[in-house]
């Protein structure tokens, strides 16, 4: 026998469904004609996804500093650049870079030939992080807990490859895909009629999310890519997706521009873009920067076997390993790619698998 409590709760169920009919713009239903568009945007970057790129880029700021330390380089203009490959198949993420520049604030900057290095890899079970300078061993983390790797695995989009190229605004506002995060939106619509950008006539989202504005206007006429895009975020937004609201007085603004395309196999896909920026902070202390990236060359679909990026051959004997949430998990990374090995051949695989590891690893000397 059915209760009044179980037709109060029908009612409410039903009252709730018809709201969230009626408000079709909230994060509950998406209006069909934006649903549309995110939904060719994303099977276009499916169709991209595998992908090899060699690229090269500069990141130039300059702004004011409240520390002592680095008063000297109030309106200083700071030039960090970069130069490296990215490569993904889908599901395996690798990223390896060359830096040279301003690395440094507080250190001269680094000629080309003594240019940093740092890589960054994804697997299905595993991540490693790994920087070093031109000439020493350097220091890499490794992942195994899944809950790492899931809270890590679009950092090297979201912080390295922040262009139109992957679709991620930028670490300090998400490290979710753009698609992802106008679908969250509380308010989002899509203007009338379309909009020039250089040459192209793309339609535009306008969209209010919890971590910003957004304003992004797609390119039919070559797959939907993002020709340009506009965030602001300030007082009320959090801090990056799950983060803190943003103080008062905070401002930060982001605009993308892409510049070049190339046709590669039939898919357009961002060649060239443009960055500029501008960061305000509580205390009175701003930030202003520009970049641009440029893909050298684009692979769709490439023979990842023979590019061979989703190995660690690339970190250096005696490098100091720490895996992320173990503390006192300390040891010298003995790389021994080739070499026959204790383990089974799957775990061998894994970064820092087996604690019982003998040949691709040593304990530090005690001291």
């Amino acid at each position: 026998m059915k209760t009044p409590l179980f037709y109060l709760y029908k009612l409410l169920w039903m009252l709730f469904f018809c709201v969230c009919c009626l408000f079709g713009n909230s994060a509950f239903a998406l209006d069909p004609d934006v649903e549309n568009v995110l939904n060719l945007y994303a099977k276009h970057q499916s169709d991209i996804s595998k992908v090899y790129i060699e690229y090269e880029c500069f990141v130039e700021g300059v702004g004011t500093f409240s520390r002592a330390d680095f008063k000297h380089l109030d309106n200083v203009p700071l030039r960090r650049l970069y130069a490296g490959t990215f490569a993904c198949d889908g599901s395996r993420y690798s990223l390896r870079q060359e830096g040279w520049g301003y690395q440094n604030p507080l250190a001269k900057p680094i000629p080309k030939e003594e240019a940093n290095y740092e890589s960054l890899l994804w697997t299905k079970d595993n991540f490693s992080q790994y920087s070093r300078l031109s000439k020493n061993a350097g220091i890499v983390f490794l992942g195994k807990d899944k809950k790492e790797i899931d809270k890590m695995k679009s950092l090297p989009l979201s912080k390295y490859m922040g262009t139109f190229l992957s679709g991620y605004p930028s670490a300090i506002f998400s490290t979710e895909r753009i698609d992802a995060i106008l679908r969250k939106a509380s308010k989002i619509s899509l203007r009338k009629g379309s909009e020039l950008v250089g040459n192209s006539s793309c339609v535009v989202v306008d969209a209010e999310t919890d971590i910003g504005s957004f304003t992004v206007w797609f390119d039919p006429q070559r797959q939907y890519n993002i020709s340009q895009m506009k965030v602001e975020a300030k007082e009320g937004h959090l801090n990056g997706a799950g983060g803190e609201p943003l103080p008062r007085n905070t401002f930060r603004d982001q605009h993308r521009v892409t510049l070049e395309y190339e046709s590669v196999n039939g898919f357009f896909v961002p060649k060239k873009c443009e960055t500029h920026g501008e960061d305000k902070y509580p205390n009175g202390e701003w930030m202003r920067f520009n970049s641009e990236f440029l893909a050298k060359r684009i692979t769709l679909n490439p023979d990842f076997d023979k590019l061979d990026l989703f190995g660690q051959s690339d970190i250096r004997d005696g490098a100091t390993a720490n895996i992320i949430g173990r503390p006192g998990s300390k040891f010298l990374w003995k790389n021994d790619k080739g070499k026959e090995t204790k383990e089974d051949p799957k775990t061998a695989e894994k970064l820092g698998s087996n604690d019982k590891t003998k040949n691709r690893r040593e304990k530090p000397e005690a001291k």
